[in-house]
């Protein structure tokens, strides 16, 4: 029997607020329920054995697709096997595998007074902060210690579930944010060790679904392991596992996950069909910057105010090319060009003329483009990033454009200012953008 399933962040948000060495990885409690679920539908509802093999890390992006692979039954126990691929992908990966079994009988719940009255209670503030010191990043959902107690070798706690995915508990046999924050509380254990992921479980028994909270009881076994029960406020049995060993997880293992391909980074690729038609009287210049530029016929104002002045038709494309010296201090010359930038954009962007105007903002040397390339202009990279910002906040109105030439790339830029490129950057006689794309892993 195959049980087929989908994981995504976009799907089940609360899944990000797991997260180990820096990625979201499926709780092993999340194993556990699909497991558990899965056998109820074949009359074998005891998750008997389960071996974690490897994390499930989910990407930031798109889905991880699930198989739960029963086999035949076989003296009323079936083997069970969990596998997963990122979609898009072909290859599927084991991450666990173990035994399901019929059901089991239903425990007593023997604290009949709580919490405990020889059990001394135990601070937990700061248990989460202090975890996520150690790689362990639990977000709010998983947050779900709120008390705990010690008595000789056991630790009694309360776990509840957040707000935000409580009311999504009957949705569960138990929900795998309750059942992992019942397991922190293994962390009071004097024999808690290393801690770690759950690694390997032995005789988990689902007593009711549904639950939101849970009055826990854990304990060591003499191999070492974890033993715990646990029942809702009114003592009835709720969850209960024979043995869970914890484990340090494998940074090799988390980087070789689902998650390492879900990395992007920006790159500059060339953009094919450069250019467009530059009209004259379409474009103008603003400023003293490149006198060069003046040669290519475009009509230049000292400032906005010269502009509107003349009275003259309002240009499609407003050019401000910029540069900074390549001597002297870097730090006063990139704050006297982003003083000047910062003048003209506010100007344009203030004056309704010109709101059919696209401001493009141009320099030289400011930006590298690929591995080993210098910035030759820091003052202009300073312009680049005032820019930036400029544009978050009138989208499409603003273009940054940088060129080896004053006077050969600029026609260029003109007539790409009325695409929709933000950023662009002309090397060689081609065009570069930005763009997401997949690092080369080599």
């Amino acid at each position: 029997v195959v049980f087929t399933s989908r994981l995504s962040l976009a799907l089940h948000e609360w899944l990000a607020d797991y997260v180990v060495g820096g990625v979201v990885v499926v709780p092993g409690t999340a194993l556990a329920e699909l497991l558990v679920r899965a056998g109820d539908e074949v009359g074998c509802g005891v998750l008997e054995k389960l071996a974690l093999e490897r994390p499930l890390v989910l990407p930031e992006r798109g889905g991880v697709q699930v198989q739960v692979v029963l086999d035949a039954p076989e003296s009323g126990r079936r083997a069970v096997s969990v596998y997963a691929r990122p979609e898009g992908e072909t290859d599927w990966t084991r991450h666990a595998s173990g035994t399901l079994a019929s059901e089991a009988s239903v425990p007593v719940w023997q604290e009949v007074v709580w919490p405990p009255a020889d059990a001394i209670k135990v601070p937990v503030d700061g248990l989460y902060e202090g975890l996520a010191e150690t790689g362990y990043g639990y977000g709010p959902a998983f947050q779900g210690l709120r008390a705990a107690w010690r008595r000789g070798e056991e630790v009694f706690a309360e776990v509840w579930l957040a707000d935000e995915v409580a009311e999504r508990a009957g949705e569960f046999g138990i929900h795998p944010a309750l059942f992992d924050a019942a397991l922190h509380a293994a962390a009071f254990l004097p024999a808690a060790g290393e801690g770690g992921l759950p690694f390997s479980w032995s005789g988990v028994s689902l007593h009711a679904s549904g639950a939101r909270s849970l009055r826990v009881h854990l304990s060591v076994t003499e191999d070492g392991a974890l033993c715990l029960d646990a029942a809702d406020e009114t003592g009835a049995p709720v969850v209960s596992v024979d043995a869970l060993a914890l484990r340090p997880v494998d940074g090799e293992l988390l980087g070789s996950g689902a998650g390492q391909r879900s990395l992007f980074s920006v790159q500059w690729t060339v953009l094919p069909g450069i250019g467009g038609e530059v009209r004259a009287g379409s474009w103008a210049v603003i400023g003293a910057g490149a006198p060069e530029v003046e040669s290519l016929g475009a009509v230049r104002y000292a400032g906005v105010a010269g502009l509107l002045e003349a009275g003259a038709s309002v240009p499609e494309v407003l050019v401000v090319p910029c540069a900074g010296p390549l001597e002297g201090d870097r730090g006063v010359q990139a704050r006297a060009l982003t003083g000047q930038v910062l003048g003209v954009v506010g100007e344009v962007l203030a004056e309704e003329r010109l709101v059919g105007s696209r401001l493009v903002v141009l320099t030289r040397g400011a930006v590298a483009v690929g591995a080993g390339q210098d910035v030759s202009d820091l003052a202009g990279a300073a312009v680049w990033g005032l820019v930036r910002s400029a544009m978050s906040e009138h989208p499409g109105r603003l273009m940054l454009a940088d060129v080896e030439s004053w006077v050969g790339d600029v026609p260029v830029v003109v007539g790409l200012a009325g695409g929709d490129e933000p950023e662009v950057a002309v090397r060689g006689g081609r065009v570069l953008v930005r763009r997401l794309a997949r690092p080369d892993t080599g």
